[in-house]
């Protein structure tokens, strides 16, 4: 369910104002604000920042929106710019103090705000940093680029998102109805010892696969993560669209990773899809993992107990949580 733009077209108010409306928000409705362009939620990060998130029904992600001001739910703090009091075209938003908020109006699909008295700057939305090419754990900031798909926003009721959810995972009184929740797998089972095969060696059982599109740098620093969180190199295959050669600098980088097999393709655009399927079936080890050129690993990952899964279950597939995602081995 998206808001009426009408019902919560705001007004400016004082700071004291602010502080006085607090009591009564708990009876307010509650809002998800979801970039429509790209379907991503706006999360708040550990230092509270705002920033692009899976809209997550597990995660406390709503606002109210009362006279203007964004008030999170799960925080009860408000809206405002990091650089508060110093602000300019490209500041962050965090959440502080409700005395210090900005006022953001919905209109025609955006977050609206007037910096009238500032230093002339106009009009300015919310979207997220750069504008164009989203990707999860990006900064939201005010923009002067309103105009753009990226500005798009939907406010979700929360109750309506939270039951929009729910009935995706209920199972259908029609077992006949093919929907995940009707088939779903049964729970993974143990192999008999007998059928087990374990892997010894991380690096001669686990590939790594990169679809890259000329950012051979992001490939080198996922390689440097790899071996410092394992402590240890993992076979590399990195798809690269092509069809220039890279600068000899950059070979030379990329030759001192003796794990690397580095594919420069005669295509100019491959596709990741293309590009991943070229990769795996190049990989020669018992299992693989798809990764993207940005990722990076960190210690969380437990490469060796993702192993261990596959090698004692009857398990195809495994994934570890990320930050802002689930990479799968």
């Amino acid at each position: 369910t998206i808001a009426n733009t009408t019902a919560i077209t705001s007004k400016t108010v004082s700071p004291n104002d602010k502080v006085e409306q607090s009591a009564s928000f708990s009876h307010k409705l509650k809002y998800r604000l979801q970039f429509s362009h790209e379907g991503l939620c706006v999360g708040i990060s550990k230092l509270k920042r705002l920033t692009l998130s899976f809209c997550n029904p597990v995660k406390q992600q709503a606002f109210y929106h009362i006279n203007g001001f964004l008030r999170s739910v799960e925080f009860s703090l408000c809206v405002g710019l990091a650089g508060f009091n110093n602000s300019t075209s490209g500041d962050s938003l965090t959440l502080l103090d409700c005395t210090q908020a900005i006022s953001l109006n919905l209109e025609k699909g955006r977050l609206i705000y007037r910096d009238d008295q500032a230093d002339g700057r106009g009009v300015l939305c919310i979207a997220p940093e750069g504008g164009g090419g989203i990707w999860l754990g990006k900064k939201i900031v005010l923009t002067k680029k309103c105009k753009t798909d990226a500005s798009q926003i939907d406010l979700l009721e929360e109750s309506a998102f939270l039951r929009d959810r729910a009935a995706l995972l209920m199972p259908s009184g029609d077992k006949s109805c093919d929907s995940p929740s009707n088939n779903r797998p049964p729970m993974a089972k143990l192999l008999p010892e007998i059928q087990v095969e374990r892997c010894k060696i991380l690096s001669e059982c686990v590939t790594v696969v990169v679809k890259t599109a000329r950012r051979p740098l992001l490939v080198i620093r996922l390689a440097e993560s790899i071996k410092t969180v394992l402590n240890q190199d993992l076979p590399m295959i990195v798809i690269d669209d092509g069809p220039n050669p890279h600068p000899s600098d950059i070979v030379a980088k990329i030759a001192q990773f003796p794990n690397i097999n580095y594919v420069t393709t005669e295509s100019k655009d491959l596709g990741i899809s293309e590009g991943r399927m070229i990769g795996v079936n190049m990989v020669t080890t018992k299992y693989f993992v798809n990764m993207d050129d940005d990722n990076v690993a960190t210690e969380s990952w437990d490469a060796a107990k993702m192993v261990e899964l596959l090698d004692t279950t009857d398990l195809s597939l495994v994934g570890g949580k990320t930050d802002s995602a689930l990479i799968p081995l």
